[in-house]
């Protein structure tokens, strides 16, 4: 311990003693690049708050996050511990160990008001950073659209708002107060005026740079006389294109490691700046410090106060990793440590060597030139490399957010690679910029598109796990189930996973193939895949199958007592007793809980079984809350539509399909009550838009055809009928219509053709026989029309006999 650590401890021990501790304020920007701040020399920046931060305070030039990923870092910063030493090296896939102390423990226990503020599911309280915090508002909403691999997130201005209501309730003692800001994660949607800057990413940072005032003036009220140490940092950059990787999470270049670290308040003189090496690892024992408490003897880091002038002897190794791509993708991981010049990547081969100082952009391996430093620094990384299977070691997330993880990605693990052979995500991030572009042209509704060039990007063995799993999924929520299963049976076949068992058996059982899904559920089962999905899955099968006793049974052996649970338990009753027998126990159940985001499946589940009952008007009013979901608005059009009010039903969906624009079943319903309102010229838009998206699906091009035709488009209608004919020439309704775009031609022969390819695929098609027999009449063929009159159903004519 340096004399002057302990000078430092001893001031603030002696305050504390007078109980002068200060309040603490750790802000942490999400997704944030040091040098897009103001203070750290951006000319562009629109970061006036952080920069009059940085002028009262000290900037730390030199920071580092030692992890590429939010919940690892964010676990380093609030435990002074690396990835190796808390176990946390991805998002989703591991809670923080009990054992592993937290700040706002140690604080709590002193006599400290605590609370935390999260803008997003990756730092939900279940992974167990809420520890110590008296209030952890983790309040987020699940992400509804089934196209998007977008973690569920909320603004700031929500964000601040809550942490503002918090500091205004009276106190007597100091508080900690973690508020986290997310918007500057892609995707970036700044609100105006803050989407009017070119570039979005500064867009977004001006954003929060704003709301960060809002609440620093909302903490100097609540503040009062008693000071306030305030810390804004980052938990990763962004590479936005830098070494090929357009976001984070693949790689350990200061693109995404290097972050903005300012401190202001006691102990932190102002307008101080400081190249020495610094981490997030030392944001803990700062705060320690600072609130005169007992620093964590394991802690990597050191408190901050003791680094505002770098020692000519800095002699400090810092620890970086990325294991995010081993885990969900089978790849090599990504290891390394440096020190206040050299930075070595390990691991994978070929090592990196970067002299940080002369070359921050890391563009010239120095490797070969340097081996001394190569050997310490490779001997310093062994002494800290993370056993490959660390994060087994700890607790799986609660299974109540089971279904948001898979959603995400994260529960679907690649194979492992043999040693030594695991791909190089320094080679192949490209390749996972193909895939978030196709994901994303899916969700923005050019279906096709993304899935032929996911289909492409599937030949490649390095990525072909993930681009399977990603197909499946774009599959199911299409609505093309069968393709889904063929997908997914590929992906059985390679990896043998029972995330892919479970994908397959959903698939059959969407594809009308219940007994097929149960055998695979079972597949699954021996493969280790028992979770609460399964389970869920086994519900719905057997409710499928008819065996509605062992349905509710096997519902009712969950212990959950979430929404999901909720409403499939109610289902399965439903099924068993009715839903007259079910109603009131939801009724009651809604009744009792008036935020209507907390039940959400199982507001949809009563809305269902009050239709089943006639009780339509019930049923809107179950649904038509405020912030309802697509899917209930879907169902408030529905409702509409068959009560006689299409324009309503019209405007619920035109901003559904604004917000999920690739779930092509709801734009497909938004077509056909634009034909019942006589809008032609809107229909065809959105049937322009689906089968742009979907080329291949024929039936889309038949009701283009006929919305054509209604606009007098006849060559047009005729050429989608043929089109979709030469997609799947077994379809009647094809030939009807294009029958009648030749009739209407002039082109009977043709007409006559097509007419009876249309009954022969379907025998009982009144509308084929009805247009038969007027031919036949038209030509003087009255035994032939008679015999399709009587095939159409219709009344005989006169004077045919």
């Amino acid at each position: 311990m340096t004399a002057r650590w302990m000078v430092a401890v001893t001031l603030l021990l002696a305050a504390c003693s007078r109980d002068e501790r200060p309040n603490v304020v750790l802000i942490t920007l999400d997704t944030t690049r040091a040098d897009r701040v103001g203070a750290m020399g951006h000319a562009d920046a629109r970061t006036p708050v952080l920069d009059a931060l940085a002028a009262r305070g000290v900037v730390f030039e030199r920071a580092y996050a030692s992890v590429p990923l939010t919940l690892p870092s964010h676990a380093t910063m609030l435990t002074g511990l690396e990835p190796y030493r808390h176990h946390l090296h991805d998002n989703g896939r591991r809670a923080l160990p009990a054992d592993v102390p937290t700040v706002a423990e140690r604080l709590a226990t002193s006599g400290y008001d605590t609370a935390a503020f999260v803008a997003a599911f990756v730092l939900d309280s279940t992974f167990g950073l809420d520890r110590g915090f008296a209030r952890y508002d983790d309040d987020i909403a699940p992400q509804r659209d089934p196209l998007r691999q977008e973690v569920p997130r909320r603004r700031a201005d929500e964000i601040t708002d809550r942490a503002l209501d918090w500091l205004r309730a009276p106190r007597r003692g100091p508080f900690l107060l973690w508020v986290h800001y997310y918007d500057v994660h892609a995707p970036r949607r700044p609100p105006p005026p803050y989407d009017a800057i070119p570039d979005a990413y500064d867009g977004a940072l001006a954003y929060v740079d704003a709301e960060v005032g809002r609440l620093l003036d909302g903490v100097a009220q609540a503040a009062g006389e008693r000071p306030t140490l305030t810390i804004v940092t980052g938990d990763h950059g962004e590479s936005l294109g830098e070494h090929d990787e357009l976001t984070h999470g693949m790689l350990v270049y200061d693109a995404t490691l290097h972050v903005p670290l300012v401190v202001a308040g006691p102990g932190f003189p102002a307008g101080t700046r400081s190249t020495a090496l610094s981490a997030t690892a030392d944001v803990a024992p700062t705060i320690l410090a600072a609130g005169g408490a007992a620093l964590f003897p394991e802690a990597s880091g050191h408190p901050l106060q003791t680094k505002r002038t770098p020692a000519a002897d800095d002699a400090t190794v810092g620890y970086f990793e990325c294991l995010g791509p081993a885990y969900r993708l089978g790849w090599a991981r990504l290891g390394g440590v440096r020190t206040p010049r050299w930075k070595l990547t390990a691991e994978p081969e070929p090592i990196e060597l970067y002299d940080t100082r002369a070359d921050p952009g890391e563009m010239v391996n120095r490797a070969a030139d340097e081996p001394a430093v190569v050997a310490e620094l490779t001997a310093a990384w062994m002494r800290v490399r993370p056993a490959p299977d660390q994060e087994m070691q700890t607790p799986r997330p609660a299974a109540t957010i089971e279904e948001q993880l898979a959603a995400l990605g994260y529960l679907d693990v690649a194979p492992a690679a043999p040693a030594g052979a695991a791909p190089d995500p320094r080679r192949f991030v490209a390749a996972t910029q193909l895939i978030d572009a196709a994901t994303t042209r899916a969700a923005e509704g050019a279906i096709g598109p993304a899935v032929a060039a996911l289909e492409a990007l599937a030949t490649s063995p390095v990525v072909r796990p993930i681009v399977l799993s990603t197909l499946a999924q774009i599959h199911l929520a299409t609505d093309h189930p069968a393709d889904a299963a063929r997908v997914a049976r590929a992906l059985v076949e390679l990896t043998g996973s029972a995330e892919a068992r479970l994908t397959l058996a959903r698939a059959q059982l969407e594809s009308g193939q219940p007994t097929a899904a149960l055998t695979t559920l079972d597949a699954a089962a021996a493969a280790g895949g028992t979770s609460r999905r399964a389970r869920q899955l086994r519900v719905l099968i057997l409710l499928e199958l008819g065996r509605v006793d062992d349905a509710v049974a096997l519902a009712e052996t969950g212990t959950e007592t979430d929404d999901a649970a909720t409403a499939l338990v109610a289902r399965t009753r439903a099924a068993r007793d009715g839903a007259a027998a079910e109603i009131p126990r939801l009724e009651a159940l809604v009744a009792g809980t008036p935020d209507a985001t907390r039940l959400v499946d199982t507001r949809a589940v009563l809305a269902g079984l009050l239709r089943q009952e006639g009780r339509d008007a019930d049923a809107v009013r179950t649904l038509d809350v405020p912030a309802a979901p697509p899917a209930h608005r879907v169902m408030l059009a529905e409702i509409a539509a068959d009560h006689g009010n299409p324009v309503r039903a019209a405007a619920l969906l035109e901003a559904v399909v604004i917000e999920q624009p690739g779930v092509s079943r709801y734009r497909r319903q938004l077509a056909d009550l634009y034909g019942t309102l006589d809008r032609p010229a809107d229909a065809l838009a959105q049937y322009d838009v689906l089968v742009a998206g979907d080329p291949g699906n024929a039936g889309l091009l038949v009701d283009r055809g006929v919305t054509r035709a209604a606009l007098g488009q006849w060559g047009d209608a005729t050429a989608d009928y043929q089109e979709a004919l030469a997609l799947d020439e077994a379809l009647p309704e094809a030939h009807l219509n294009l029958a009648l775009a030749e009739l209407i031609a002039g082109r009977d022969a043709d007409a006559e053709v097509h007419l009876l390819r249309a009954v022969a695929l379907r025998p009982d098609y009144r509308k084929a026989h009805f247009h038969l027999a007027r031919l036949y009449g038209k030509r003087g063929d009255a035994r032939g029309a008679l015999h399709a009159e009587q095939a159409a159903g219709a009344p005989k004519s006169p004077g045919i006999d």
